[in-house]
């Protein structure tokens, strides 16, 4: 009966209970003996399954295993990678549009946000949006918050508002008084194009356009600019989405 349930546990692929069976059926005394000769003979392949060592030996590999394979160096390295790997696997399987694709853009603009204004003090750091957003916009660079601008317009819309409004406060300070001496200044439409964007709000709205996300900003500029200032952006996007000024 025995030599039978080892031959039924096998053609079943029911290994772990043909490895336990002896601990199964404590009264046959052979049990141990008669499984070991059943898989040297008939299934080889298993007979590293009651060895006593092996099981030790996984668990020891498995213990000092890292929690993930790292593709590089530091954890912004890795993300980077992973994301390359991700996005192959999304390419190959068809490039669907998906939920799982807009989180993927949403990380690949923060790794590359991180990468190119926040190393190396955070090359072992894994942000996520607001925390990224806040250290950008205390950069002095306005390439930061033109990389803050990108990862916002692909956030939830709650969030994705709040984060624009403190990215347009931050632009509106450096700017100052700049867009009222446009108003004031400007000889032309070329020169009152050419002169916003040269401004932080106008790098922003740009960024903002090219990211589909202008009427979210044109939404929450209301709570930043005074109405003059609100006309004058206004009016120059409209012109740039005609062609009418690059």
């Amino acid at each position: 009966m025995f030599d039978i349930a080892l031959h039924t546990l096998l053609a079943q692929r029911r290994e772990w209970e043909l490895q336990l069976l002896p601990e199964l059926v404590p009264d046959y005394a052979a049990g141990t003996l008669a499984r070991d000769v059943f898989l040297v003979r008939d299934a080889p392949q298993l007979a590293w399954l009651v060895k006593p060592t092996a099981f030790e030996a996984l668990l020891a590999e498995g213990v000092q295993s890292p929690s993930y394979l790292a593709y590089g160096d530091d954890l912004i390295t890795h993300r980077s990678r992973s994301l390359s790997m991700a996005k192959l696997a999304w390419v190959a399987a068809g490039a669907p549009t998906s939920s799982t694709y807009y989180a993927m853009r949403l990380d690949e603009e923060m790794v590359t946000a991180q990468k190119m204004c926040l190393l190396p003090e955070t090359k072992n750091m894994e942000l996520g949006p607001a925390e990224l957003v806040q250290r950008l916009l205390k950069q002095s660079s306005l390439d930061a918050w033109v990389y803050a601008t990108k990862v916002a317009c692909l956030l939830e819309e709650e969030l994705r508002e709040d984060i624009l409004t403190q990215i347009l406060r931050r632009a509106k300070l450096q700017d100052g008084d700049a867009l009222i001496h446009i108003i004031k200044d400007g000889a032309s439409e070329l020169d009152v194009a050419r002169a916003l964007e040269a401004t932080s709000i106008g790098r922003i709205l740009i960024t903002a356009a090219a990211e589909q996300c202008t009427s979210v900003v044109a939404h929450i500029w209301a709570n930043v600019l005074d109405n003059t200032e609100q006309r004058l952006l206004s009016s120059w996007m409209q012109m740039r989405a005609a062609g009418l000024v690059s």
